[in-house]
């Protein structure tokens, strides 16, 4: 159920300073959540950048409430949150509270105190199991019918379930992705596929080149079906502004007529593709903005598997004026 395996399992005395809610500009976790009738939208909890106000500077914590949320964490495991209307900062969490012990926290208007229940808690969530979550629950405070009433946070990823009170009943927040860092990727069993372009802009120097990688991957516990007409396995489209194709990376190249059928995943495949931004006159392609469409070179014209991005190529740069 976990696209890359990490350490999800550590010792207590580990998990004590570990950071149970990294903040990294870039970190992104999305949950699914639910109430006892129905699956609502998800939510998209994701840190875009740093604000400072005075000497003291913060990650912007967007999607958590519905304000963005300026954070930072200290050594000891406190995580503090700055309020710019009153211009102080709260506690958010301690994370360094033994089992069995409280403190006081800003996560919700209607909690003052939350309670550290466990630090080796079992959970299963859509993203995988875990043996180490730190479980922290909410006595009801000044609210009826509303607040929080537990969390779930697991050393290195963050939170990976919240659990709420509402008017219509419990409502449920569960982790289907996390970015965090570099290296942690997990999510929910799930069937993609993407593009990545080596740049974003290119120079029209020469004749550029443009390197791209398309990305198949599934994380469904049955494979997928895929039916080459021919021994191609992927192309690549470049298309102007007005959606006409300029190049083709499969022009002029030859390939088998051999019709074939393959059974993949769970796995992730790549496919990597060079093509130089020419037309088919091999002239170079004028300044402007364009799209790559990049594609598995199934059968059928509905191009089950297709990813789009956008690029611009700039002018030819003039040299300096003695």
């Amino acid at each position: 159920m976990t696209v890359a395996a990490i350490g999800v399992s550590a010792s207590p005395l580990q998990a004590a300073g570990a950071e149970y809610f990294p903040l990294q500009v870039g970190n992104q976790w999305i949950y699914q959540t639910s109430t006892r009738f129905f699956n609502g939208p998800a939510t998209v909890v994701s840190i875009p950048g740093k604000k400072a106000f005075g000497s003291t500077s913060y990650f912007i914590v967007e999607g958590l409430n519905a304000e963005p949320l300026y954070m930072r964490s200290d050594d000891s495991g406190k995580l503090f949150v700055y309020d710019e209307r009153t211009g102080g900062e709260a506690q958010y969490a301690d994370f360094a509270t033994p089992v069995g012990g409280s403190y006081r926290t800003t996560a919700d208007p209607c909690n003052a105190t939350a309670n550290v229940r466990a630090r080796d808690a079992k959970l299963t969530t859509p993203v995988g199991e875990f043996t180490n979550a730190l479980h922290v629950e909410y006595p009801a405070a000044n609210c009826a019918d509303a607040g929080l009433g537990a969390d779930h946070f697991v050393p290195y990823i963050g939170l990976v379930k919240r659990e709420g009170i509402t008017i219509a009943g419990p409502r449920a927040m569960e982790l289907v992705y996390a970015r965090v860092g570099d290296v942690t990727v997990l999510t929910a069993a799930e069937l993609s596929f993407s593009m990545a372009l080596d740049k974003a802009v290119y120079d029209i120097n020469g004749i550029p080149q443009m390197n791209a990688r398309l990305t198949l991957r599934s994380t469904l516990p049955q494979p997928i079906e895929l039916v080459w007409p021919s021994g191609q396995r992927f192309d690549l489209v470049i298309r102007n502004e007005r959606g006409a194709e300029v190049a083709r990376w499969s022009d002029g190249k030859a390939f088998t007529l051999i019709f074939g059928t393959e059974r993949f995943g769970p796995g992730e495949r790549n496919y990597t593709i060079q093509l130089p931004l020419q037309d088919k006159q091999n002239n170079r392609l004028p300044a402007g903005k364009y799209v790559a469409e990049g594609f598995l070179a199934t059968q059928g014209e509905q191009k089950p598997y297709v990813a789009r991005v956008g690029f611009e190529i700039i002018p030819e740069a003039q040299p300096a004026k003695p």
